[in-house]
């Protein structure tokens, strides 16, 4: 009975380090797939309520993408081109102090995303 014990946790040992090496696996490859493609910023620094372009590019074609400033939504959704690719522009928010800011874009569709900087300086 004890032999057979011992052969049943070697098993398992072996089964669920398979299980550990072939979810990491999975997470490895999927993680370039959902980086996403570029967020591009214009001008890249202002001051609250300034108006800035934000640019995207290597979604999916014709999907839509949610902007967020800081984790907060931010306007409508952006429908990308055939190319994945977007432009819109977009005011700093009014009551934005000076710092450093997270501009992101997700698509609602695909998952990619993309993530660019804003500083909001004194006017």
């Amino acid at each position: 009975m004890r032999g057979r014990l011992v052969q049943l946790r070697r098993n398992w040992r072996s089964f669920i380090g398979g299980l550990t090496a072939a979810g990491l696996a999975v997470v490895w490859l999927a993680a370039p797939a959902l980086a996403g493609g570029t967020l591009e910023l214009n001008p890249s620094q202002g001051a609250a309520g300034d108006e800035f372009q934000v640019s995207g590019d290597g979604f999916e074609a014709f999907e839509k993408v949610k902007l967020k400033w800081d984790g907060k939504g931010f306007g409508p959704p952006i429908r990308t081109d055939a190319d994945g690719a977007f432009t819109t522009t977009r005011n700093v928010p009014v009551d934005t102090p000076p710092g450093k800011y997270t501009v992101t874009g997700t698509g609602l569709q695909s998952g990619l995303r993309a993530e660019a900087i804003f500083t909001v300086v004194d006017p």
